[in-house]
């Protein structure tokens, strides 16, 4: 009779980047291991490594940290301002309170009020490291990506929409609202330093309501400053509690 059996494998993957999957073959012998029996796949698919994730420590970012609510609406996203975002029927279930009574008597029909949602606070990180330090997967720059990573999560944990910069690889993506823990740029960290050198001087938005410098703190505008070399007094490894005593 016909059986099946799932076999996985794990391999732990030295460094983040693009890593492509094949050549190789798939071999078996069972289910007698008399026989053998294997099949080739070839190259064409690709896995994509982000960084270790790290959580940043609870206050690190100073005054960033704070609600991520400024005062002002957003108006391309639905939400539970105050100010109005669009206008639709009424369904059932929706609170009397949303009713637009004015629309409704216009149209003749029940008519309900969206909200905007507030706008969330825009904080650009940048990442000092060079363009080769990333190419070459140094340790301080290693450090660097992390941080960015972890600090890019924790904006988004509070409702901060978070943008990054890389002058040295030419990367510049504007801060914006993501509905996911990670940033939007997650997938951005996992190559840098793997395309071509485009350098690029960071260039502050007039819409930014703060800058996080990684590195050095060369940066102009920078109101926190996160030093790669201080990378595990400033993080925390979510990973920790299932390492072996002799590992931690």
């Amino acid at each position: 009779a016909r059986d099946e059996r799932f076999v996985s494998a794990t391999a732990t993957l030295p460094h983040r980047g693009r890593w492509a999957l094949g050549p190789g073959r798939l071999m078996t012998m069972f289910p007698f291991g008399i026989s053998k029996k294997s099949m080739r796949f070839d190259a064409g698919d690709s896995l994509l490594v982000t960084p270790a994730r790290r959580l940043l420590r609870p206050g690190t970012l100073g005054d960033l940290e704070s609600s991520g609510d400024d005062g002002r609406v957003d108006p391309r996203r639905r939400g539970h301002g105050v100010e109005l975002f669009a206008l639709r029927d009424y369904y059932r279930g929706d609170p009397v309170s949303s009713i637009a009574w004015r629309a409704s008597a216009k149209w003749n029909r029940l008519i309900s009020r969206e909200s905007a949602a507030p706008r969330a606070r825009r904080v650009w990180i940048v990442i000092e490291a060079s363009h080769e330090s990333l190419h070459n997967r140094e340790p301080a720059a290693e450090a660097a990506v992390r941080l960015a990573q972890a600090a890019g999560r924790r904006l988004c944990e509070i409702g901060v929409a978070p943008g990054l910069s890389v002058p040295s690889c030419g990367v510049s993506i504007p801060p914006d609202f993501s509905d996911t823990p990670d940033p939007v740029w997650l997938p951005v960290l996992a190559t840098l330093g793997d395309e071509n050198a485009r350098p690029a001087g960071h260039r502050a938005s007039a819409h930014t309501d703060g800058l996080v410098a990684i590195g050095p703190g060369t940066t102009p505008g920078a109101v926190v400053v996160l030093d790669p070399a201080q990378e595990d007094k400033l993080t925390l490894d979510p990973r920790a509690h299932l390492k072996p005593e002799s590992e931690k």
